[in-house]
C-alpha cells in the first residue's frame, strides 16, 4: 500500500492540538478510521484537501477547526482532520512547506451559545508526529 504524509489536526472536547505530520496509508479504510467514519473532502485550494468525518457534528463530535478564506470564515469542521494533496484522482502527500498555509486557513474553533467563534486558547501538544 503507497503511503502518504498528512498534516494531522486532532481535537477532543475542550482541547485543540497543535497539528503535526504522519505518514498514513493512502487507502480509503485507513482514512475513514482516523477521521473516524465516512470521509468528505474540501478544497482548501489549489491541490490542498481536508478529509473530515461527514459526520462529525451529527456524530457530536467537537468543532476542531474553522475554515477561512481571504480572512473570511467559511465553514466549521469537526473532529479530526487530514490535509493532503490531490494528484489527479489520488491522495498525495502534503510537503512541510504547506504548514504555514494551512495553519493559517484552519483556524481552532468553539462553540459558544450555538455559534461558532475562532478559539484564542492555546494550542496543546498531541505528542505524536514529526
Amino acid at each position: 500500500m503507497e503511503r502518504i504524509m498528512a498534516y494531522v489536526l486532532r481535537v477532543d472536547e475542550g482541547a485543540h492540538y497543535r497539528g503535526y505530520f504522519e505518514t498514513l496509508g493512502n487507502d480509503l479504510h485507513v482514512l475513514q478510521g482516523r477521521v473516524g467514519g465516512r470521509i468528505d473532502v474540501f478544497p482548501l485550494s489549489g491541490e490542498l484537501l481536508v478529509i473530515a468525518s461527514d459526520e462529525g457534528m451529527l456524530q457530536g463530535r467537537p468543532p476542531n477547526r474553522m475554515v477561512l478564506r481571504d480572512g473570511r470564515a467559511v465553514t466549521v469542521l469537526f473532529g479530526d482532520l487530514l490535509v493532503v494533496r490531490s494528484r489527479g484522482e489520488e491522495f498525495a502527500s502534503v510537503y512541510v512547506s504547506d504548514k504555514e498555509f494551512i495553519e493559517a486557513s484552519l483556524v481552532p474553533a468553539v462553540c459558544i451559545g450555538g455559534r461558532y467563534y475562532v478559539s484564542h486558547e492555546p494550542l496543546e501538544d498531541w505528542g505524536e508526529g514529526v
